[in-house]
């Protein structure tokens, strides 16, 4: 969405406020109104802020610098990434190979928006590790398919340097993968490291 629809909807949400003023509203009509605006904007603010980065990140890659096509921004696409790392994946697995297609993602959060989504529903099997609660729920609510039918396993536990390995090993899952994405909030620390404290 551009600037110009962004500010226009934005003047429609504030010429509804007014009528609202005009034309009082029962308290539950407005609360709903009130509370569909700021979803609203909030959508609103998200698309503008991600539109504003894709720009900027076109015209850096405009600069001389950055010419050689085989940068992997070349290749950014989002689908179910955050910023575009589910075209930059594709384009480093085409270049270096697959050998079975899974993965281990550790801190996925709800897994709508990570590095291996898009791998999954490209038919890949993989490991979720997952340290939220709420979030871990949300996984088996939304992924309760590729949950069931053996596609994705999913471990509701925080992670250190020590447990990896065991958290791995109680999932069952074994052999070679071809990629290993950490995508962590916070510091992982060693037990070592948290001793000193």
């Amino acid at each position: 969405m551009g600037t110009e629809k962004f500010f226009q909807h934005l003047a429609r949400l504030v010429k509804q406020r007014v009528q609202t003023v005009t034309n009082p509203l029962s308290r539950r009509d407005f609360d709903q109104l009130h509370a569909r605006s700021l979803d609203t904007l909030a959508r609103l603010a998200t698309v503008f802020h991600k539109s504003a980065c894709e720009t900027q990140l076109r015209e850096l890659l405009r600069e001389p610098r950055y010419a050689n096509p085989r940068r992997l921004e070349h290749y950014a696409f989002k689908i179910f990434s955050q910023n575009g790392e589910d075209g930059m994946l594709q384009e480093i697995l085409r270049r270096i190979g697959t050998t079975n297609k899974r993965f281990v993602e550790l801190g996925v959060y709800d897994g709508l928006e990570c590095n291996t989504h898009f791998l999954l529903y490209s038919g890949w099997d993989g490991l979720w590790i997952e340290g939220n609660e709420a979030a871990a729920a949300k996984i088996r609510e939304v992924f309760a398919g590729p949950l069931s039918n053996g596609s994705l396993k999913l471990e509701h536990r925080f992670v250190t340097a020590e447990n990896i390995n065991a958290i791995i090993s109680v999932a069952q899952f074994t052999g070679e993968i071809d990629l290993l994405s950490v995508d962590m909030d916070g510091k992982i620390t060693t037990s070592a490291e948290r001793s000193r404290r």
